[in-house]
């Protein structure tokens, strides 16, 4: 399988290293954050003299390394349930007890984690590695609300985020060896998930994204937030699909399900499109007039970070080259690290 290049991304973390933060690696799930880290990055520091026995890999998703901690105060559970969130994290007092015993206090250590935010209290937790010069910590996670967030409100200047997105079109360029009009044209219908590279069906590409969607990203909203009525939801992130490039907002859309006769506040919108946000799934755009030099905050778009995941939502239906472009333009610009506005 050919190595997708994402050197933009892989010299970022390689400038941050051994800076005395903590590296954050953000974004939607599959997006290719734990291959960037976990084998680009990790062959980076073997090939320049890094001991393979001083680089720790674990990830929180993944019960071969949850196995490990067993053996760690075993009077206590591996597994939290949390009754509230309905889910279950990983015992951070059992964690940093493996840690403490496959590290020491002289030589350098490089420690990736995926998934941290399954970690109890994973904040804390990386608060002390920081306070360990000989520790240089790398995370991972899916959830904004989980990370980003605490980047700036709970690290207070020692988080360093790295936000990381679908494949632009110039990476999918380089890795599918086609001409520029047709590696345009599976671009703009397929998008930049990186996997969809090595399917060489179209239905396998299809069948991909519509499982991608209803098992990791739906599901997991659904059962995240405790969501009711999963049919409003999904009818929801259909009409922000239908959308894209079109001005819109949660008050608008409340009239929409109420002209169908469906009972689907604006609040409730809202806090569901915060929930696609949240998740890295969706972007929300405020328009700019840029005569009267200020915002109008109900004039809104929504943009999919991933144009193929909005297709497939659309059973790649509903195709329109002109905002599907303004899309895949949005992504461009967030990819090259601009904040955008939309307006007149």
């Amino acid at each position: 399988m050919k190595e997708i290049k994402r050197d933009a991304y892989l010299n970022e973390i390689i400038r941050k290293k051994n800076n005395g933060l903590v590296k954050v690696i953000t974004g939607i799930r599959r997006c290719g954050k734990s291959y960037l880290l976990f084998t680009m990055y990790f062959n980076y520091l073997i090939q320049n003299g890094v001991d393979k026995n001083h680089i720790i890999l674990f990830s929180f998703d993944n019960d071969e390394d949850i196995d490990k901690l067993d053996i760690y105060y075993p009077e206590e559970p591996t597994r939290i349930y949390d009754r509230t969130k309905k889910n279950y994290t990983i015992n951070a007092k059992k964690f940093r007890a493996y840690i403490r015993e496959i590290t020491n206090e002289h030589d350098m250590f490089y420690i990736f984690l995926d998934e941290v935010q399954l970690l109890d209290n994973f904040v804390g937790t990386l608060n002390g590695f920081i306070r360990h010069v000989n520790f240089d910590t790398y995370v991972t996670g899916s959830n904004s609300r989980m990370l980003s967030k605490d980047v700036i409100t709970e690290f207070r200047g020692r988080g360093d985020p790295i936000r990381i997105h679908p494949l632009s079109f110039k990476e999918f360029f380089d890795a599918v060896n086609k001409e520029f009009d047709e590696a345009y044209n599976e671009y703009s219908f397929y998008g930049g998930m990186p996997y969809i590279v090595h399917l060489l069906t179209e239905q396998d590409k299809s069948n991909y994204l519509k499982l991608l969607f209803e098992e990791v990203y739906k599901k997991d909203i659904v059962d995240r937030y405790s969501i009711v009525d999963a049919n409003s939801f999904d009818s929801l992130v259909k009409i922000l699909a239908s959308s894209i490039g079109s001005y819109t907002n949660p008050s608008k859309l409340e009239r929409t399900y109420k002209s169908n006769s469906i009972s689907y506040s604006h609040n409730t919108i809202k806090k569901h499109i915060e929930y696609l946000m949240d998740s890295f799934l969706i972007d929300e755009v405020t328009k700019y007039d840029v005569k009267g030099k200020r915002y109008i905050g109900t004039s809104l778009k929504y943009y999919f970070k991933d144009i193929g995941l909005r297709n497939a939502l659309l059973n790649f239906r509903q195709q329109e080259p002109t905002h599907i472009m303004e899309n895949i333009i949005y992504n461009e610009l967030r990819y090259r690290g601009y904040k955008v506005d939309v307006g007149v």
